[in-house]
């Protein structure tokens, strides 16, 4: 919500006038100023300002609610200026007078101060504060347009808050405990499992391959194999036997013709 200062000669628009409107409010309307327009413009439903009566009083006397945002006004042919709808909120207990406002330090960078003919103009909040307090106002008006805004945002964001909490818990469970369990069921189960598979089912089949596939190669080998080697043993020994009969017959030829040639020899001489 931000906060405005508008101003008024008393013979023109009084805040009796502003009063006398009631909640339906009056446009603020007549303005022929750039920055004061542009300050309208800005304006948004709710916000707040203090009437300021100008030329003879010059004083803050009241406050008023801004009710309607800028539209073009209705006293202008051209099209070119624009206004806001305002209502009167409270009368303040104490007029403030542009003298005291002047007077005080704290104030001494206010608009109202330094620009003094500027017909609409910006009020901070700690000016605000300030001067409500100078009017003798125990409590400093507020925005009611505003306020179910604030308590509706309020409550959407209480009602979220359980929901990111619950949810930071389940993450937080899911990564310290999920893992916990699987190791402990993967340690646990898997090896005994395994134990028990390898102890049940491969025996058993190592017995049957030996049972069934053992004798058959074995007969088949002796089968296969035996008579081959007794075949060539046979067929090695006669071999074998003929040679001693080589050596046999060649000796005693040798021995019978060296007697021969030493016989010739003696004969010649």
């Amino acid at each position: 919500m931000a906060y405005w200062l508008f101003k008024s000669e008393p013979g023109t628009w009084s805040w009796h006038d502003q009063i006398g409107k009631g909640t339906k409010g009056e446009e603020w309307n007549g303005v022929r100023n750039h920055t004061a327009k542009l300050n309208m413009i800005a304006m948004k439903k709710g916000d707040l300002g203090f009437f300021y009566h100008s030329v003879d009083e010059k004083q803050i006397v009241g406050v008023v609610e801004v009710i309607a945002e800028s539209h073009p006004d209705s006293t202008d042919s051209t099209g070119k200026w624009f206004c806001v709808d305002v209502a009167a909120k409270m009368e303040v207990p104490r007029p403030v007078t542009l003298a005291e406002i002047k007077a005080d330090k704290r104030l001494a960078d206010m608009a109202l101060v330094k620009q003094s003919r500027l017909s609409v103009q910006a009020v901070t909040e700690k000016e605000w504060e300030i001067i409500c307090t100078m009017a003798e106002v125990k409590k400093a008006p507020k925005s009611a347009v505003k306020k179910p805004t604030t308590k509706t945002a309020t409550k959407a964001a209480a009602v979220k808050k359980p929901a990111t909490k619950t949810a930071a818990r389940t993450a937080t469970k899911t990564i310290a405990k999920a893992p916990a369990k699987t190791a402990a069921k993967t340690t646990a189960k898997a090896p005994a499992k395994t134990a028990a598979k390898t102890a049940a089912k491969a025996p058993a089949k190592t017995v049957a391959k030996t049972a069934a596939k053992a004798p058959v190669k074995t007969a088949a080998k002796t089968a296969a194999k035996a008579p081959a080697k007794t075949a060539a043993k046979a067929t090695a020994k006669p071999a074998a036997a003929k040679k001693p009969a080589t050596k046999t017959g060649a000796k005693p030829a040798v021995a019978a013709k060296k007697p021969a040639a030493r016989t010739a020899s003696k004969s010649k001489k």
